[in-house]
């Protein structure tokens, strides 16, 4: 499966062997799945430590060597599913 253009857009600004790992992946993957977030701001982190969502200013988000990604079976997201 190839990665919809949304995932594309927020791989922007990730290390590019990040990239290729990702779009690789997603090539051999028996499920859709999508990137919902890529490199984040200093500002978005700030946010998401003092909402809870994270726990440390020190995240490989913020210099772009990780991603966050769903997988999308029978269209919803789903985190139990099985091969």
């Amino acid at each position: 499966m190839k990665l919809n253009k949304r995932s594309l857009s927020r791989l922007e600004g990730v290390h590019p062997l990040l990239q290729r790992l990702i779009k690789e992946a997603a090539k051999g993957s028996p499920v859709e799945f999508q990137i919902t977030e890529g490199r984040r701001s200093i500002e978005k982190q700030r946010q998401l430590v003092a909402k809870g969502a994270s726990k440390t200013m020190r995240s490989r988000h913020l210099t772009g060597h990780a991603v966050d990604v769903v997988a999308y079976v029978d269209g919803e997201v789903r985190w139990d599913w099985r091969l």
